[in-house]
């Protein structure tokens, strides 16, 4: 299958997410691959994204997780805190590069990843940190996190090529445009 190409950041996200959407559903499935189902699924999301029927949103089952685990482990590593003490906050989008202090953007981190990552592109820092995808929640916050930030700068509709020229807190080359099959999906 060729690379798909994409000319907006709208369509860059839409798919992204629309993946995103199939992972999940494979994983509550518990489907250790991909198939005829879960690919219906992305297309079904993908199309409704892109006519405007459907909205980014948190997936809410994992907000459930996030909430239920926020306060006893590392949101990156998993790490599980002895004390409150070893938490510590990190913005999914750096402060130093626009991000707020809004609950959206707040993780629980260890010391050694909240360093480790400093002001890096969250998804960019994972994967060459980790060397695997981040859990289906981390993922879906970070790419919600870019489409309120695009859609609040009237940037949904900007061409890809023009997106380099721009000061933004993330790195839009890092956008998934596909996922590893649900059985090697970390789920923290």
């Amino acid at each position: 299958m060729s690379e798909r190409k994409f000319k907006t950041l709208a369509e860059l996200l839409y798919w992204s997410y629309a993946n995103l959407q199939m992972a999940d559903a494979a994983c509550g499935m518990g489907k250790t691959k991909y198939d005829r189902l879960c690919f219906m699924i992305r297309s079904k999301a993908f199309k409704a994204y892109m006519e405007g029927k459907w909205q980014i949103s948190d997936l809410y089952k994992q907000q459930i997780e996030k909430l239920q685990q926020s306060n006893h482990a590392c949101a990156y590593c998993g790490k599980v805190f002895s004390s409150p003490k070893e938490a510590t906050i990190d913005h999914i989008f750096p402060r130093i590069k626009g991000g707020t202090n809004e609950m959206e953007n707040i993780v629980f981190a260890c010391k050694t990843c909240n360093s480790s990552k400093g002001d890096s592109d969250m998804f960019g820092w994972y994967i060459e940190h980790f060397g695997e995808f981040p859990s289906i929640y981390l993922t879906a916050n970070y790419l919600k996190k870019i489409y309120l930030y695009a859609q609040a700068h009237n940037l949904l509709d900007a061409e890809l090529s023009t997106l380099d020229s721009l000061d933004l807190p993330f790195d839009w080359h890092c956008i998934p445009i596909s996922y590893p099959e649900p059985d090697h999906f970390i789920k923290i």
